[in-house]
């Protein structure tokens, strides 16, 4: 079976490649740094790069040849950003770019055609356990950039019956990952990280490993047509999260417990001289507001159609990935 990747060279797109390349599947992966990709890649003689940029159609010509499955990984994923150029970047990756793969991708035989979204793209829904009929309410640019993906998706299922599906991982954590569990890390290591607020915070989090799980087993049995959400066993407590980077850390220093509001009013002001930086602010209001909310995404329709089950270990895991973050 032929796959084609992109975002081959990113956090889940390498994991997913070196585990297909691993079990026979031929890869090939559109890059745009072929020499980066070679340099990942070492140890996989049989993956065949492609150097091409989703958001220029005229690079994509042939992409689709001989390919059965598509896992579609690229975009822009800087979720903090609230810039109008970041807004800009979002809609011409992700969502320009996915209209443009897709398109070049009906010209050839594509079984399965895998689009990778996010819990983002239903936006902040606290205090409920959120399924795949629950109605988004996306308030970011990242979190509107990632529905209106997803909108691109189900128009050609709807008008071309195109063999799509839809996954939608919560917080993706692993060996090799740099995002929203990284600057968890960081916070804890520097001792900024308070205690907000008296509630659970549930929190969605997925080991890359079941993430890739969830990939393979998808060629086979998952649903076209159908959206997924892709996610741990269960949400976790916030502090309970912490307090296992800290054991992995070997830091105990006193978590200050700080009122929502003074924590609003911090993220506030590192907002505003992001703005006059032209930087991204470490912490947003938006994710302060993530963070105390009750967040539960059901992972039953993904359990039931293709026998999902995520079977990483939350604090051994944790354990291993920050002691290769070495900080």
């Amino acid at each position: 079976m032929n796959i084609l990747i992109t975002g081959a060279t990113g956090f889940i797109g390498s994991n997913l490649t070196k585990r297909l390349s691993a079990q026979g599947y031929h890869c090939r992966c559109l890059v745009r740094n072929i020499q980066r990709a070679k340099d990942i890649f070492k140890e996989y003689n049989s993956i065949e790069f492609v150097v091409g940029d989703i958001t220029k159609p005229q690079t994509l010509a042939g992409i689709e040849k001989n390919i059965d499955v598509v896992f579609h990984l690229a975009a822009h994923g800087h979720v903090a950003a609230a810039s109008e150029e970041a807004y800009k970047q979002f809609t011409n990756i992700n969502v320009s770019g996915t209209e443009n793969l897709i398109k070049q991708c009906t010209k050839g035989n594509i079984k399965k055609f895998f689009h990778f979204s996010s819990t983002a793209a239903v936006g902040l829904i606290p205090d409920i356990l959120v399924d795949e009929s629950t109605i988004p309410n996306p308030k970011t640019p990242y979190q509107k950039s990632k529905l209106a993906s997803e909108s691109i998706v189900n128009t050609f299922i709807e008008k071309e019956n195109f063999p799509a599906i839809i996954f939608r991982p919560c917080m993706v954590y692993g060996i090799g990952g740099y995002g929203e569990f990284y600057k968890f890390v960081r916070l804890v290591k520097k001792g900024v990280m308070p205690k907000i607020g008296f509630k659970k915070k549930l929190t969605p989090i997925v080991h890359v490993d079941d993430v890739v799980q969830a990939c393979v087993k998808g060629i086979s049995d998952a649903k076209t047509g159908e959206t997924y959400f892709i996610c741990g066993c269960k949400s976790y407590p916030f502090d309970d999260i912490i307090n296992h980077i800290k054991d992995a850390l070997n830091t105990h220093k006193l978590t200050i417990f700080t009122p929502l509001s003074l924590v609003l009013l911090g993220a506030f002001l590192l907002e505003q001289v992001a703005k006059i930086t032209h930087k991204t602010a470490l912490v947003t209001r938006q994710n302060i507001k993530s963070t105390v909310a009750d967040r539960r995404f059901s992972i039953e329709k993904a359990k039931k159609d293709f026998n999902y089950e995520p079977e990483v270990s939350l604090k051994k895991s944790i354990q291993e990935v920050v002691e290769w973050y070495n900080i």
